[in-house]
C-alpha cells in the first residue's frame, strides 16, 4: 500500500471512532430520556387507575328488595 492509503484508512478510522462515539453519546441520551417519559407515563396512568376505581367504589349502588 502507497503511505497515500495508510494515511486515508488512518483518518478514516479516527474520524469513524469520533463519530461512534457521538452516536453512543446521543443513544444513551435518548434511553434515558424514554426511560424517563415511560416512568412519568407509567405514574400517570396508575393515579388516573386509583381515581376511576375510587370514583367506581364511591358510587351508591342501587338497594335491591
Amino acid at each position: 500500500m502507497t503511505s497515500a492509503i495508510r494515511t486515508h484508512i488512518a483518518e478514516t478510522r479516527t474520524r469513524f471512532a469520533k463519530d461512534a462515539a457521538k452516536l453512543a453519546h446521543l443513544k444513551m441520551q435518548m434511553t434515558h430520556h424514554h426511560r424517563d417519559e415511560r416512568a412519568s407515563l407509567r405514574h400517570m396512568q396508575e393515579q388516573e387507575w386509583h381515581r376511576e376505581t375510587k370514583e367506581r367504589q364511591d358510587l351508591e349502588l342501587p338497594a335491591f328488595g
